[in-house]
């Protein structure tokens, strides 16, 4: 059977990663993405917004990210984005400073406040002048080098720079955006590639056929799909449109320079022909062309002037 779930759909993501039986694989994913020193792994996990089965289909739409507390006390603010926008970043970091900034209640230290990480998958690139799909974004003083300090961490994962094949898979965070990646395709073969056969992919794809399977989950992740799709349609119409008038508006920028520069080059054959009429050097071409129109035009003023009083 065909599941056709995908789980970079928000909705599926979350269904995933956000559940408390799923505890385990989101462990694994942060890890995985974190890369901890070996020791610094997290091990424990505390759901501050669990996926239950009361939740009505307006929320199952509106809550998207996964949040989480592990065992030292850092907090995870953890989503999958398939729609970017101008708006995103911005986003990002209010959820950030949203989650951040509960740690604290009234008569709490600044001192117990623990870092917050946010991690953020996208199925867009937001930086593609750089190869790397896994990108650490941290508070630091850019001239020096010098971190400001560990508690703003934002893990950023462009899936469309990763373009490994399962058999060029070389670490569990490999194995995890491959999954992300190629979930739907992998249950069409019916069996995993040796390195995707793991425990954590198999309950992940267990997963995703219970969901595929329960006609009310399956209904609000259609209808969460629809949403995204109207969403990319959207800002791909805004984009488009956004194009021809830029389009436009450089052809009418284009004309605008094209009678200005017609106008520069009249203007410096009169100011050279008044010259040489008057008898005196020629201002070479190169520095009238450094002269603005209304320079040019006060200068051949002048001089066409002078040309008439020297014939009258």
């Amino acid at each position: 059977m065909i599941i056709s779930i995908d789980p970079k759909v928000d909705f599926a993501f979350k269904y995933l990663f956000g559940k408390e039986r799923n505890i385990p694989l989101l462990i694994s994913l942060l890890n995985a993405v974190l890369q901890p020193a070996p020791g610094a792994e997290i091990i424990e996990l505390k759901l501050l917004n669990p996926t239950n089965d009361k939740e009505s289909a307006d929320d199952k739409l509106s809550i998207v990210d996964v949040k989480a507390r592990d065992s030292v006390g850092r907090f995870f603010d953890v989503e999958m984005q398939i729609v970017g926008g101008q708006s995103f970043k911005k986003r990002l970091l209010h959820y950030w400073a949203a989650l951040h900034h509960r740690q604290l209640g009234a008569g709490d230290k600044y001192t117990d406040a623990r870092p917050t990480i946010s991690v953020c998958f996208t199925d867009f690139e937001m930086f593609p002048q750089v190869a790397q799909y896994r990108l650490l974004f941290e508070f630091c003083n850019m001239e020096h080098r010098l971190v400001f300090g560990s508690d703003i961490q934002l893990y950023l994962l462009e899936l469309p720079k990763f373009k490994l094949e399962a058999d060029e898979l070389a670490n569990r965070l490999d194995m995890w955006l491959y999954y992300l990646c190629n979930a739907q395709e992998l249950e069409l073969k019916g069996e995993l590639p040796v390195s995707m056969d793991t425990p954590e992919i198999r309950r992940a794809m267990e997963e995703l056929k219970v969901l595929s399977q329960d006609d009310l989950e399956r209904e609000r992740y259609e209808a969460r799909l629809r949403v995204l799709r109207d969403e990319k349609s959207h800002l791909h119409d805004a984009r488009e449109e956004g194009r021809q008038e830029g389009r436009q508006e450089g052809r009418q920028e284009g004309r605008q320079e094209g009678r200005q520069e017609g106008q520069r080059e009249e203007l410096i054959q009169t100011v050279r022909f008044c010259q040489r009429i008057l008898g005196i050097a020629q201002t070479p071409i190169n520095e009238l062309m450094k002269l603005s129109v209304d320079e040019l035009k006060k200068q051949a003023e002048v001089l066409k002037a002078s040309v008439e009083g020297s014939s009258s």
